[in-house]
Parts: C-alpha cells; sequence; structure tokens
C-alpha cells in the first residue's frame, strides 16, 4: 500500500513516516506544486494533507483534496486549525477523514483503521443499491456529499418536513458508521421537560414520587453508538442546556443522582423546525446548535423526488400481487403533491394492496 504525506512540517512528517514507513510505502514532500506532480503521476492509496503549507493564511492544502477526491486517494486532512467550518469543507471537497495536529501515533492509527473498514465495508454503489434508492439527480448529489461524513464522528443535523424519511436516514447513517453500540431513538416532542430529562438521562431510586425503582437513561444506552433526538426543536431551554453539557463533557448525573456516569455517543438530531427563526425567537441555544449541526442535510420533500415516487410505491408493495398502474394514474401520482410525502404514499400503498382489482 503507497501512502503520501503533504506537510511543510519536517518534524509532523517524519513521526508519520516513522510509524507508517516498517508495513507501508510511504512517500514526503512539504511542497505544494510537487504534491501536485506526485498525485497526477504515481498511485496512491492514502494521502495525508496538511491545509497550511507555508507560512500565509491560504489554506493551499484544501485545493489537493480535489486532486485526491478524483483519483479515489483515502484523504485524511491535518490541521492545527480549531474550525469545524474548516473541517466541513474539507468534507464536502471529498476527505475522507480530519484531525488536529498532535498525539500522532493514536490519530495515524485510527485513520489507518478507518481506512481499512471503507474499503473492506462500504461502497457508495452499494448505499443506493441498498440503503437509500433514488432516480432524482439532485438528491442523489446531495446523499454523495453526505457519503465522506458518515464515517466520521460528527454529528449531523437532518432537516425536512414531516414524512421525509428523516428517521430512516439516521438509521442508515449509524449502520454504515459501523459504530459498535446500539442506535437509540427518542422523539422529544413526545415527552415533557421533566420527563423528558429522565428519559435521557435515567434516574435514581427515590428520585421522584412514584420512582420505586432506578432507570437507565438513553445516553448510557447509545455508549459507542449513535443517539437519535427527532423533534429537537420541541426541547425546553432547560433542558437543552443540560444536554449541551452531556454533549461536551460526554458524562452526566442521573435524576437524583451524584455519581458521574459516562457515554461516548456519536449525536444526530433531526427537525422540521427552522433553528435560525427559533434562535431569533430565544427558542433554541446557539451553543447547543453549533454543537449539533456539525453537518446539515436537508430530505427533500417527495414533491421533489418525482422520479422516485412510483419505484418508491412499487418499493412498498413488493410483498403484495403485482398491481400494474396505467399511464394516467402515474401521471397524476407523480404530480400529486404529497403533503405527507413519503408516510403518505406507504399509508397509500397499504390501501391499494387490499384493492380487488390488478389495474389502477
Amino acid at each position: 500500500m503507497n501512502i503520501l504525506i503533504i506537510d511543510d512540517e519536517r518534524l509532523s512528517r517524519f513521526n508519520i513516516k516513522k510509524q507508517l514507513s516498517s508495513t507501508f510505502n510511504v512517500s514526503e514532500t512539504d511542497n505544494f506544486n510537487e504534491a501536485i506532480t506526485l498525485l497526477n503521476t504515481s498511485h496512491f492509496d492514502i494521502c495525508y494533507i496538511d491545509l497550511k503549507l507555508d507560512e500565509s493564511d491560504t489554506l493551499k492544502g484544501l485545493d489537493l483534496i480535489d486532486i485526491t477526491s478524483k483519483r479515489g486517494i483515502y484523504t485524511v486532512v491535518m490541521t492545527s486549525i480549531e474550525d469545524e467550518r474548516i473541517a466541513e469543507i474539507a468534507y464536502e471537497k471529498g476527505c475522507q477523514d480530519v484531525y488536529n495536529k498532535g498525539n500522532e501515533k493514536e490519530h495515524i492509527s485510527e485513520t489507518i483503521n478507518r481506512f481499512f473498514i471503507t474499503k473492506e465495508r462500504f461502497d457508495e454503489g452499494v448505499f443506493f443499491q441498498e440503503h437509500i434508492k433514488t432516480n432524482n439527480s439532485k438528491y442523489k448529489k446531495q446523499l454523495k456529499k453526505l457519503l465522506p461524513i458518515i464515517t466520521t464522528d460528527i454529528p449531523i443535523s437532518i432537516l425536512g418536513e414531516s414524512g421525509t424519511g428523516k428517521s430512516h436516514l439516521a438509521r442508515v447513517i449509524h449502520k454504515i458508521s459501523k459504530r459498535t453500540g446500539e442506535f437509540i431513538e427518542i422523539n422529544c416532542a413526545a415527552y415533557s421537560g421533566d420527563t423528558l430529562k429522565s428519559e435521557l438521562f435515567g434516574h435514581a431510586k427515590g428520585a421522584f414520587t412514584g420512582s420505586t425503582g432506578s432507570s437507565v437513561g438513553k445516553l448510557s444506552l447509545a455508549h459507542e453508538g449513535t443517539l437519535f433526538l427527532d423533534e429537537i426543536g420541541s426541547m425546553g431551554l432547560e433542558m437543552q442546556e443540560v444536554l449541551l453539557k452531556a454533549i461536551e463533557e460526554k458524562y452526566y448525573y442521573p435524576v437524583g443522582s451524584n455519581k458521574k456516569v459516562y457515554s461516548n455517543f456519536r449525536i444526530i438530531t433531526a427537525t422540521l423546525d427552522d433553528f435560525e427563526q427559533l434562535i431569533k425567537t430565544g427558542k433554541f441555544r446557539f451553543d447547543l446548535y453549533q454543537r449539533i449541526n456539525g453537518y446539515s442535510f436537508t430530505q427533500p420533500p417527495l414533491r421533489k423526488r418525482q422520479e422516485d415516487i412510483h419505484m418508491l410505491l412499487q418499493q412498498s408493495l413488493s410483498g403484495s400481487r403485482k398491481i400494474i398502474f396505467k399511464q394516467d394514474s402515474k401521471n397524476y401520482l407523480e404530480n400529486y403533491e404529497w403533503p405527507g410525502n413519503i408516510r403518505e404514499l406507504l399509508k397509500f400503498a397499504e390501501v391499494i394492496s387490499h384493492t380487488s382489482v390488478g389495474l389502477v
């Protein structure tokens, strides 16, 4: 396996090469133009790129990602700049991994492990064949931008109308991420403030009237897995403050307990609300928004996926006897607004699956 290190810091290159050269073929350069030549004339499986390749403020390393991405090279960005927006740009350009410089021994080991997981178990074609099928080019383009984020720990915020499949997408993200823990889902709109707090953090015996035993919270169940908070826009401000602290510190206290509980969870959220409006009206904390919105993805409404309507309908009818749709029926279904989106389409499929005619 061939690896290229692009970094203007000699010590950084030395540390990475020392760790990898006993097992892999490692090349290195500290020059932007030489890096371009190497990438265009040699084969590399992994490329480590430092974003700042000189003393200027220009992040020239970002331009190299365009080349590595086109050549199918697993790209790891190294940076000393703590700016989530820069990391997001790097992922959007096509890199698969980002880490802050320091503790190279652990970081390099982790990136190599993720490379093998990605190459052995993750394939774009499989994703569109087995997980999310679409004939809509715009939606597919959106999903392709999301793919590099899936195998990271970056928090993802899924936006979109009710019934567009936000929960399904969250489950797909968890499954592909290969996190070893469970996928834990909770609808924040289904609980009041205190009840939600107990649901998330659990409670000790006797924490409140009627609590005859202790309870394990969802955050604990999501350890090493994914915590999916649906309808997070409905969460009260007091609860938001407690959740923010748990996300930042990776530990919390169950209700009525002074014992810390640690949980290493990845957070995915979903909402149909406008975050900017919620923040503007004081209903949502800006600092929490920054924590959960590492990458934002919008699920399109079904009316904007006309090419997928008939396919999704036939897919949901696969267990029923064959039903043939006349062209007029197809045209009507594609032009219908579907205010309930995919959820409404599935209910429609359930109804016609019991029809006595085979031609609709």
